[in-house]
């Protein structure tokens, strides 16, 4: 039987828990990439963003609620994204926060002319790559593991790696925030 999805009267709670739960997560990461340990780091802000995704994913069905529109995601979607699928929280991840010059783009199949496009396109790609590792960066960050002859450690990751993830976490995170204060406001 599959699990209930929230009436939207739940889903601004719902929200509210999320993102919170994301911003003590980037804290709980701040504090392992304090003491050296990057690998827990990442795999911390790798799960912030799946909550902020959640968060955001809620914001939206509560807005479409009270807007009297239809909620952009199938009940079968909803509930992966609530309970289990990491791989379409970060696809969802890309997708919130991708620039509108991405967007038109990806629509259009035409590049940006301007350089402000360009740079904007250019980030979007790297934050997609980056999301498309994210599953594999937060199971390297908790576990070892034997791949190819050799062992990999949560200790192995470095602070560069640190800081790209919360390049790409950080301005999400806020931007949930945001978000949520505006469904407050419904």
């Amino acid at each position: 039987m599959a699990r209930p999805l929230p009436a939207p009267t739940d889903a601004y709670r719902g929200g509210e828990a999320a993102i919170f739960n994301a911003e003590s997560l980037l804290e709980s990461a701040s504090a392992a990439a304090d003491k050296g340990n990057f690998g827990v780091a990442v795999g911390l802000v790798v799960l912030a963003i799946e909550e902020a995704v959640k968060a955001r994913s809620l914001f939206g069905f509560l807005l479409a609620s009270r807007v009297g529109a239809p909620f952009g995601l199938s009940d079968s979607a909803f509930r992966d994204i609530l309970y289990r699928n990491h791989a379409l929280r970060h696809a969802l991840a890309l997708w919130q926060g991708m620039s509108s010059e991405t967007h038109t783009a990806w629509v259009s199949g035409v590049m940006p002319i301007d350089e402000k496009g360009r740079d904007a396109l250019k980030r979007d790609l790297e934050i997609a790559h980056w999301l498309s590792e994210a599953n594999s960066a937060k199971l390297r960050g908790f576990y070892v593991d034997f791949d190819s002859g050799k062992w990999l450690e949560p200790k192995d990751v470095r602070a560069e790696e640190w800081k790209r993830a919360v390049s790409v976490a950080q301005p999400f995170i806020e931007e949930t925030r945001r978000q949520q204060g505006a469904a407050k406001s419904l």
